[in-house]
């Protein structure tokens, strides 16, 4: 894709706050509880105009967004029985379905879904290991905008599962404390108990 076709009303947009609220380069915010990451008509339209590629740099970001959204399968993507991915068949899943999948997203809190290996972080991340940010802003910024997004979102999911295990590892030691507690008090009542019994009979 030609740069100046790449940058051409690419620069504005917004995607996502990191777990901390801070700020970032055209990321979304939250306002009044909801979630807002998508980005306006101006790049996502640059994103479509990758389907008229035959070839295209910086393919398995593609890749990755579809495996962290759980928005398409490997099949839906790549060779058969393989990970490598196939343009022709991934950019037929660029469209409003996946720019929809991409607002409707929400990186906190406890999934229910079922991953399969691929699609759980470490794979997706795998996927994006060696991505140059400014060769990609070089070749498209409206790509460099959704690597941005996914990055994002990777990130703040990321804390997210780290915080909530760290509060239930702390939760688990309330508990496991909790039941020591009762069990010495039980104990010691015990013990007063059978004391008290002693002093009874020596009377």
């Amino acid at each position: 894709m030609a740069k100046d076709n790449a940058r051409s009303g690419g620069r504005t947009g917004s995607a996502m706050g990191s777990a901390q609220g801070s700020q970032r380069d055209d990321m979304s915010s939250m306002k009044d509880g909801q979630f807002f990451p998508m980005a306006p008509e101006q790049w996502r339209e640059k994103i479509r105009e990758f389907t008229n590629l035959n070839t295209v740099k910086f393919i398995k970001i593609f890749q990755a967004l579809f495996y962290f959204l759980q928005y398409r399968t490997r099949e839906a993507c790549c060779e058969r029985d393989t990970n490598k991915i196939d343009w022709k068949k991934a950019k037929a899943n660029i469209n409003d379905d996946m720019f929809t999948k991409m607002g409707d997203y929400w990186p906190i809190g406890a999934k229910e879904n079922n991953y399969r290996e691929y699609e759980k972080m470490k794979y997706v991340q795998k996927c994006l290991e060696g991505v140059n940010s400014d060769e990609l802003d070089e070749y498209s910024v409206a790509l460099g905008k959704l690597y941005k997004w996914l990055n994002a979102a990777i990130e703040v999911r990321t804390e997210d599962i780290r915080m909530r295990k760290m509060n239930k590892e702390s939760l688990k030691e309330k508990r496991e404390k909790a039941i020591q507690d009762e069990k010495a008090r039980m104990e010691l009542r015990a013990v007063k108990h059978e004391e008290a019994k002693l002093q009874y009979d020596e009377q």
